[in-house]
């Protein structure tokens, strides 16, 4: 749980500063948690960061692959 929760604080800071600085700054959210996963793209949205490449999602090969086919859609 805590491990947790310090990814998702990592996460809101990291997408908070994509979103204030724009193409400059870049982010691969590397999970293969679902919960992680839709969290990033929720806040993604609230944020208007676009899907235009600069925050990009990772997981390893055979983990979760069911979230992965869900982003390339």
């Amino acid at each position: 749980e805590a491990t947790s929760q310090s990814y998702s604080r990592c996460l809101e800071l990291m997408l908070t500063h994509v979103a204030r600085h724009g193409p400059t700054c870049h982010l691969m959210v590397a999970s293969h948690n679902e919960e992680s996963v839709r969290q990033a793209t929720k806040r993604m949205w609230e944020l208007g960061i676009p899907l235009d490449g600069t925050v990009c999602f990772g997981q390893l090969l055979g983990m979760c692959d069911h979230v992965s086919l869900a982003l390339g859609m």
